[in-house]
């Protein structure tokens, strides 16, 4: 079971480190076509809580994935907390951009359609599978919550909706 965790994790980390770039590329020839600044996009696109979340949860699957390898007994704790993040954060996507943002158009050429669904469906679904049941679990203490560094990042969502330039890529 821990070995086919892992596979899982390192096919849905490639599909995810794919959608990501594909995504960031369509959006950085989009920019340069029409006289943009790169670097402004750069700046913008990884402020995109949809974009930060997926991020998040490519390094959750890659080091989940060498966990589930190399180790035989439970995860760490501090893994468990940064788990926790990445789940909270992926099925959030998921929640929003479903039930609220699935039927709104955007401009042809500016999304990716299959990165799209990786990113606010297939991403957060698996997220949440994997920490319901890949081996390996600990439960997640109180202390993980609100004491480490990872998990401190509830405030996170604070400055991301202060942030002025809300718009998608």
């Amino acid at each position: 079971m821990r070995i086919g965790f892992a596979a899982l994790r390192a096919v849905v980390f490639l599909l995810m480190v794919a959608a990501v770039v594909a995504q960031l590329a369509t959006s950085i020839r989009n920019t340069s076509d029409h006289g943009g600044s790169v670097p402004a996009l750069l700046v913008n696109f990884f402020s995109f809580f949809t974009i930060d979340s997926n991020v998040l949860g490519i390094v959750v699957l890659g080091i989940g994935a060498v966990l589930l390898l190399v180790r035989t007994g439970d995860d760490p704790a501090w893994f468990t907390g940064l788990r926790a993040a990445a789940t909270t954060y992926l099925v959030t996507t998921g929640v929003v951009y479903n039930l609220l943002l699935r039927n709104i158009p955007l401009p042809q050429g500016t999304t990716v359609g299959w990165s799209n669904e990786v990113l606010h469906v297939i991403a957060p679904a698996y997220l949440l599978i994997d920490w319901l049941f890949a081996p390996g679990r600990t439960p997640l203490r109180l202390r993980a919550v609100w004491g480490s560094p990872c998990s401190r990042s509830c405030g996170r969502s604070t400055p991301w909706c202060a942030h002025p330039s809300r718009s998608s890529p």
